[in-house]
């Protein structure tokens, strides 16, 4: 049996939108690769073009290919949270309600990403103070992010 978790959902932000500015060396377009199990032939790719919204939020356009052809697209914004040095991306598709969490660390032209795991977090909050608190209390723990994905910057 595979047991695996799923970005941790919130109906609220783990910050406010307008406490970091726009990071420049996030924006423009970024790209994932996943392979299949024999890790010889790529299953989908991923594109995330990054753009400013305005001085302290980002539109992304992600799209995901699989064999060349599109398989999804979906418009998100977001927006910069910092819990001591760690930086994380509270993301929202835009239209919809409920926010999901990414931890990334810039690595040369890589960027690092992991989402706050649902495996971790099992509660809801009653408000966004409720959850800053406790992922700060938790930001050391090893599992509280999973899933690490590489992307690499196209331009």
């Amino acid at each position: 049996m595979l047991l695996t978790s799923c970005p941790y959902e919130a109906k609220f932000a783990l910050g406010k939108a307008d406490a970091c500015p726009i990071d420049s060396a996030l924006l423009g377009l970024w790209m994932n690769i996943s392979y299949s199990v024999d890790h010889e032939s790529p299953n989908d790719t991923s594109f995330y073009d990054v753009t400013a919204f305005n001085a302290t939020e980002y539109l992304i356009e992600f799209s995901e290919l699989r064999k060349g052809a599109v398989k999804e697209e979906t418009n998100l914004r977001a927006f910069e949270t910092k819990i001591g040095t760690v930086r994380i991306l509270n993301i929202t598709e835009i239209g919809k309600s409920q926010f999901s969490f990414y931890k990334f660390v810039f690595e040369g032209e890589k960027l690092n990403v992991s989402y706050l795991s649902d495996k971790f977090i099992k509660e809801q909050f009653a408000g966004s103070n409720e959850l800053n608190k406790f992922v700060t209390k938790n930001i050391a723990e090893k599992t509280i992010f999973e899933d690490n994905v590489v992307f690499t910057k196209v331009k």
